[in-house]
């Protein structure tokens, strides 16, 4: 959520010359709906089942760069399916750059829609809480609040663990609210 997942997802791709996997667009072109409505007419549940479903799929896939959502991890078997199959990396945002980001991008997260701004400021901690845990299982952690996103993927390039997973044999990149990567096996 507005941590910078698609966008840094996209460039890391761009630069380790891998494919790009946003898994909110996959669902999103499935249904043929944007992620907020599919929260309103579908609800969080049929969300949540076509996100596994498509992270269970992505995961096989090589030489890949997948953006996952923030909640996605929170499912056990999403979170194993990323770790056994590549690098996570977690885009660590603070609840008060939530916030802002997401005031911009008004009506675009469902699950903090319809809510005051004190309210907001409430369910993204408590969200962030919540997924405290699943981050905490990332392989890599970067603070995003205040990188653009060249200098995120820099960073992330700089990283030792990250030029390792791309160059064994089984190397894979995602990212969630926060980043995952998944191993690839080279050709």
């Amino acid at each position: 959520m507005t941590a910078g997942k698609s966008t840094i997802g996209h460039q890391l791709a761009r630069e380790l010359r891998w494919s790009f996997v946003d898994i909110d667009e996959r669902i999103e072109k499935k249904f043929g709906l944007p992620v907020s409505r599919i929260f309103e007419e579908l609800g969080e549940k049929a969300f949540r089942e076509a996100e596994s479903r498509e992270i269970a799929r992505c995961s096989k896939l090589n030489h890949r760069v997948i953006a996952l959502g923030g909640g996605a991890l929170l499912d056990p078997a999403n979170l194993r399916s990323v770790r056994s199959s590549g690098l996570l990396i977690h885009l660590k945002i603070t609840a008060r750059t939530v916030l802002t980001r997401a005031a911009r991008q008004r009506g675009r997260r469902p699950l903090l829609k319809g809510l005051s701004k004190k309210e907001a400021q409430a369910r993204i901690r408590d969200l962030l809480k919540a997924r405290q845990k699943s981050y905490r299982a990332a392989n890599l952690s970067i603070s995003t609040d205040e990188l653009t996103p060249p200098q995120i993927v820099a960073a992330l390039l700089r990283r030792k663990l990250l030029v390792q997973c791309c160059r064994g044999p089984a190397n894979k990149i995602a990212s969630s609210y926060e980043t995952h990567s998944r191993r690839a096996r080279r050709p």
